[in-house]
């Protein structure tokens, strides 16, 4: 489970939208988030001016006005201030203090004073070896703001057959189990196979026997290794549901069954999805698509909540 959340800010309101889905999270796992602040004062150094300690004492009684409000009652709130380059402190900050999660908002127009949320959620996501949840400006979705849903919040974690996009799995499990407590969560597991030609029918069938094995091992993995976890926390273990899709643009049939739930080949999920979970570089899995390269055309264009994250050294089984 995510224990420690990372919500980096920038004093804007886009900025803050993060907090409820931290706080979401912190309640989940009872553990504590931190909220930081960076002034990127990078251009300002190379003038005499400002005083930057006027802007650190704003910042961090900012962050204060922030750990006090309704929505971090009764959470454990620490309290970070610094100056530097936004994007490289907040992952250095990521690591030093052991978060488990970085949440965060981008696409924000900001002031001349404050760093440009967006470019630096997408170079965090781009970098950091840490989890980092990007939420969408000018989105909604129940992941943001609860209420009562006639389905539960489903996750979408496409899988190209490789260890390395398995890395999304333990941590999509954690997190739409945590948003979705008290209620069951869902996971959807997602194969984009190459289409094949008409005269490749024996392939064809081949390639869909395969994916339809590999998913039902991952299925069963999971279950195996995470249910009991799950459980003992007092934590349902989410429904995991998968689909096989044939298709030559992978990025936007993702995006397709993501997004609209769109039907194709009788694969599509009702509805759609809440979140998607994505690891950042892959290799050449059997079905012959790039998760990295994927994943990148998938961050900048879904209006969806995205877990990026990249392959650690002991992936998903």
């Amino acid at each position: 489970m995510f224990t420690h959340i990372l919500v980096p800010l920038d004093g804007s309101m886009l900025a803050e939208r993060a907090l409820p889905v931290a706080a979401r999270l912190v309640r989940a796992s009872g553990g504590r988030i931190t909220l930081l602040q960076v002034l990127d004062t990078t251009d300002e150094l190379k003038s005499e001016e400002p005083p930057r300690l006027l802007d650190c004492t704003e910042a961090t009684h900012y962050l204060t006005q922030l750990a006090a409000s309704p929505i971090l009652r009764n959470i454990q709130v620490e309290q970070l201030t610094t100056v530097g380059d936004a994007a490289s402190t907040i992952l250095s900050t990521a690591l030093s203090s052991q978060a488990d999660v970085i949440v965060i908002s981008r696409h924000c127009k900001t002031n001349p004073r404050q760093w440009r949320l967006g470019n630096v959620a997408e170079q965090i996501a781009r970098y950091s070896s840490v989890p980092i949840f990007l939420l969408r400006e000018n989105a909604s979705s129940p992941i943001e703001a609860p209420c009562d849903l006639t389905q539960p919040l489903r996750m979408l974690v496409p899988l190209d057959g490789t260890a390395h996009a398995k890395v999304a799995l333990k941590p999509a499990i954690s997190l739409i189990t945590a948003l979705a407590h008290p209620a069951p969560g869902a996971l959807h597991l997602a194969m984009v196979l190459k289409p094949l030609a008409t005269y490749q029918r024996k392939e064809h069938n081949t390639a869909m026997q395969q994916a339809k094995q590999y998913l039902c091992h991952v299925q069963a993995s999971i279950q195996d290794q995470l249910a009991v976890p799950l459980q003992n926390k007092r934590h349902t273990f989410p429904t995991i549901t998968w689909s096989i899709t044939f298709a030559t643009d992978v990025a936007v049939t993702i995006l397709e069954i993501a997004e609209i739930g769109a039907s194709i080949g009788g694969t599509g999920i009702p509805g759609g999805c809440d979140a998607i979970a994505m690891s950042t570089h892959g290799l050449h899995g059997l079905q012959l698509w790039t998760i990295g390269s994927v994943t990148d055309c998938v961050l900048h264009t879904t209006k969806l909540p995205i877990l990026v994250m990249h392959p650690k050294k002991h992936p998903f089984p």
